[in-house]
């Protein structure tokens, strides 16, 4: 009967402990990703402002784990009752949460106001948050439980709890609730978590002093800290990578950014489970898949477009991190470095952070990091290798993969040459000895370096290129069949436009802005006088409205009006006033009436959520004459933001239409582009309506944005991009 009594009370502390820790941890990464919808619109939705936040909480996390390593010697009941002080502390931090509005009207766009404005709404309660998992591991592997000396099993409970605090906010309560009504949820959860916490301090007040026991294992393991650091440095590192092709070419939103996020703790928890199912196959797919996406690289050179490239981005990343993840278990210490453990990981996760955001930008111009870094994990294969390619049974194998190699090669630097044969036996040649190299991974690493480099070589360089806080920027010139040369600004994967350089420079419009689009119809139909638009690009548009009309542009990022003013002429020939900042603020500052209020505002493909929501469009219409139009580009490959503009003229009630025009000439300087039109004057819709090719909005089902609610879901185009 005691030993039933026992056992009972080993599982029920177990399943508290367990529980607490996996609450704090929904708590803390639900939290963050609170904090980080909160601050977007702050910072005019930059993508980069996901990515400084992250690594904002990963060098708390850094900060909690030391604190925890630092403590681990002290009392079982002393180190509760600290923590239960300190969540109360970190509550009450929350009550004085700073009106976001009022922040950002003085803020400046870059990193340190980011990471100032972070740390000063919740970095006290991240901290307190984050350090829970390691000490009360550390307590509990002071506990008389069975399982005492291998309290690693928690740490899958602390990242399962991460998992499902990641869902829970982007899927069920935005949605449902809206952001401000779930802090007080979070709130509710805090008050749950406080009292579990206190009963963690009731279990183990009561505990007996520890015995110990005949050595496991476990105990024989000693400290790998070279490798816990590397081990957890590159998933981290390539989770930054992935979270970056998502948000900078769809949304910077906490849906997109929790993917790569939910599946680095995903393989956490695979790992640290007692049945981890990693198996050789695995490791084979892993192995191919980076060899796939590096061939898909070089071959589009080096721009992922579409949701094809993404799934395989996430996938590659996935099975790495798992297998980087599994690694770290092999190598985890006994219970007395445990905190050692956790504060080498949380260093590592740490630097991949920083490595990411405040380092790689200055060292590679081109967002190429996330391929290098997958190539990197398979360098620790290196000795196996080299045994393998000892041996002589596989030697006819290696001469085909090193011919096939140098055929790659040599097809590769000679392709630029538009060499037919060189065309079609490149990928081929690729491909083959990409597949036969998963055989020997380090192999593969250093092959696809060097394929990478001589691509970079023989691609021909931009005329311009910028990397900063907004993104990466290129200004190329390109040779069509015809002969015509022309000139195109790049940001991250989208043509922002296109100038004629040859055989004359012209201010003809191209690409989304060529006759029969949405933009020339609505000119042709209103002949504006006072034309604002959000969003400078090249300012091509600006030559597209009568030369007597007064322009102004607002402009977030200031590299873009360098490089308009530099390397295009249409701000030279059809002079543009240019004010710098944030459309919300810039626009909400104006004392002008537009009778045209122009939104073109997208860097790569992802979309300024925050100009698009009821409360936007309320300065939209503060800034429009009686009888004013707002005209929205909204062509997009992964969104179908139609339906927000719907909403949008409900919400307003006005009148609107949509045109989505196709060219009726295959043409390279032409594109399809898909505009929407607001206005409060039913007689300018009607008069589009009349031209053919719109639609009234009053066809398409509306979808309602907020600042307190917005969600894509309904809006993704689940295809490979349009």
């Amino acid at each position: 009967m005691q030993a039933i009594a026992s056992s009972s009370r080993t599982n029920i502390v177990r399943l508290v402990f367990g529980l607490t820790i996996g609450l704090g941890a929904a708590l803390l990464f639900w939290q963050q990703l609170m904090l980080g919808r909160l601050l977007l619109p702050v910072f005019g939705s930059v993508p980069t402002v996901w990515l400084v936040s992250l690594v904002v909480f990963q060098t708390v996390l850094l900060g909690a784990y030391a604190f925890a390593h630092l403590s681990h010697t002290w009392p079982r009941w002393f180190a509760l009752s600290s923590i239960v002080l300190l969540v109360i502390a970190a509550g009450a931090q929350h009550f004085l949460y700073p009106d976001m509005a009022a922040l950002g009207s003085s803020t400046a766009i870059d990193a340190p106001s980011v990471i100032i404005a972070l740390l000063g709404l919740s970095g006290f309660s991240l901290f307190v948050l984050s350090l829970i998992s390691p000490m009360l591991q550390n307590i509990y592997a002071g506990l008389p439980q069975p399982d005492a000396k291998d309290p690693y099993f928690l740490y899958s409970a602390s990242n399962f709890g991460s998992f499902a605090g990641l869902l829970v906010f982007p899927l069920l309560l935005e949605p449902l609730f809206g952001v401000r009504m779930s802090q007080t949820i979070w709130f509710w959860g805090a008050g749950l978590f406080v009292i579990l916490l206190n009963s963690c301090l009731a279990f183990s007040a009561k505990a007996a002093p520890v015995v110990d026991a005949v050595p496991s294992a476990i105990d024989e393991v000693k400290p790998h800290y070279l490798k816990w650091l590397f081990y957890s440095f590159m998933p981290c590192a390539l989770s930054f990578g992935a979270t970056s092709h998502l948000i900078s070419d769809i949304a910077p939103l906490p849906l997109l950014s929790m993917v790569p996020l939910a599946l680095y703790l995903l393989t956490f928890v695979l790992a640290f489970s007692r049945k981890d199912r990693f198996s050789d196959d695995l490791a084979i797919a892993q192995i191919f898949l980076i060899a796939f996406y590096v061939f898909r690289e070089i071959f589009t050179n080096f721009k992922p477009s579409h949701l094809f490239d993404i799934l395989i981005i996430l996938a590659a990343f996935f099975l790495t991190a798992w297998r980087c993840h599994r690694e770290l278990v092999k190598l985890r210490p006994s219970s007395r470095y445990l905190t050692a453990f956790y504060l080498t990981l949380a260093l590592g996760g740490a630097l991949g952070g920083i490595f990411n955001v405040f380092v790689v930008p200055f060292i590679l111009p081109l967002p190429m990091e996330f391929m290098l870094f997958l190539l990197i994990t398979l360098l620790p294969n290196w000795k196996d290798d080299v045994a393998r390619l000892k041996m002589p049974q596989f030697k006819k194998l290696h001469i085909l993969i090193f011919g096939l190699l140098a055929v790659t090669l040599v097809m590769l630097a000679v392709q630029n040459l538009n060499v037919a044969v060189a065309r079609m036996v490149t990928p081929v040649a690729l491909v083959v000895s990409l597949m036969l190299l998963t055989m020997l991974p380090s192999v593969l690493a250093v092959a696809s370096a060097a394929l990478i480099a001589i691509s970079l070589i023989v691609t021909p360089t931009p005329i311009a290129l910028q990397r900063d806080f907004f993104g990466v920027k290129r200004v190329m010139d390109r040779t069509f069949d015809d002969g015509v040369v022309y000139r195109t600004l790049l940001h991250g994967t989208t043509s922002h436009g296109m100038q004629q350089r040859t055989p004359s420079v012209t201010t003809a419009p191209q690409l989304y802005y060529a006759p029969g689009s949405g933009l020339q119809d609505v000119v042709e139909v209103m002949q504006p006088h006072h034309v604002g638009i959000v969003g400078l690009g090249m300012g091509a548009i600006a030559c597209i409205p009568p030369r007597s009309s007064d322009i102004r542009y607002f402009e977030i990022d200031p590299g873009v009006e360098a490089l308009a003013k530099q390397y295009f002429t249409y701000l030279h020939d059809c002079p543009a006033e240019i004010v710098i900042g944030d459309a919300r603020m810039t626009l909400a500052s104006d004392r002008n009436y537009y009778d045209l209020l122009i939104l073109d505002a997208f860097s790569s493909d992802a979309i300024p959520v925050h100009l698009l929501t009821e409360e936007m469009f309320k300065v939209y219409r503060e800034r429009l004459d009686r009888n004013g139009v707002l005209l929205l580009h909204i062509s997009n490959r992964y969104l179908n933001l139609r339906h927000v503009v719907a909403g949008a003229a409900k919400q307003l009630s006005w009148h609107g239409a949509i045109k989505d025009h196709v060219p009726e000439r295959d043409a390279p300087n032409l594109t399809p582009s898909e505009y929407a039109v607001l206005s409060p004057d039913k007689q300018v819709i009607q008069a589009l309506l009349d031209k053919g090719g719109w639609i009234s909005v009053d066809e398409v089902s509306p979808l309602y944005w907020t600042d307190d609610h917005i969600s894509i879901v309904p809006i993704l185009n689940l295809g490979f991009g349009k």
